[in-house]
């Protein structure tokens, strides 16, 4: 089973965001590969600013916790 952390939509954009950039800068003259490091960086910077804003408002109850909400989920599933 694949831990929850690793699903997020989040992690894969900003792991895609991480190695594209530096990837499109190896492959082709298009890019130098400064600008493609500061565009990988910016990636890493929104992911932990978006994680760090959605574990700020679990911790204030605003969002339920994610395996709180699967386990619910599956409840409700087994009972119908």
């Amino acid at each position: 089973m694949i831990p929850v952390k690793l699903q997020s939509r989040k992690l894969a954009m900003a792991l895609a965001g991480l190695l594209l950039p530096v990837l499109a800068a190896w492959l082709t003259d298009e890019i130098d590969m400064e600008k493609a490091i500061s565009m990988s960086m910016a990636a890493c910077v929104a992911y932990l600013a978006s994680q760090g804003y959605v574990d700020g408002k679990r911790v204030e109850g605003i969002i339920e916790p994610v395996l709180d909400a699967l386990e619910e989920s599956d409840d409700v599933d087994a009972t119908e």
